[in-house]
């Protein structure tokens, strides 16, 4: 888990290992109100290609997230910030551009797959 956000808006990221997802809540208003859920996806095949094999996946470059393990928040101004969010199996670095002036409809942008060096 991981707590983000700037400019009075907060932020919860929770990754979900076994299945590789990230899951963000609003909490703006917490404890009066319970946190909103705002977006969940799955990490792992970004591209949705339900096709390929792990290992076209991963030759390819395409593979996602993998068992997030590590999280870091980076706020860029008041409205935006960055998600990085390393991937134990994977070995991938994951980079998210996030929205904050859109909550409750928080916008990421697709993740960004980057990936070893062979």
């Amino acid at each position: 888990m991981l707590f983000g956000g700037h400019a009075g808006s907060q932020l919860l990221f929770v990754g979900n290992e076994r299945t590789s997802a990230l899951t963000i809540y609003n909490l703006d208003g917490f404890p009066e109100t319970a946190p909103v859920m705002v977006d969940n996806f799955f990490m792992a095949n970004p591209t949705n290609n339900l096709t390929a094999t792990w290992q076209e996946l991963f030759d390819n470059r395409t593979i996602g997230t993998v068992d997030p393990e590590s999280m870091k928040w980076v706020p860029i101004d008041d409205d935006e910030g960055h998600l990085f969010v390393a991937g134990a199996v994977s070995g991938t670095l994951t980079a998210f551009h996030v929205s904050i002036s859109h909550i409750p409809d928080l916008a990421c942008s697709p993740p960004l797959p980057v990936t070893k060096p062979n």
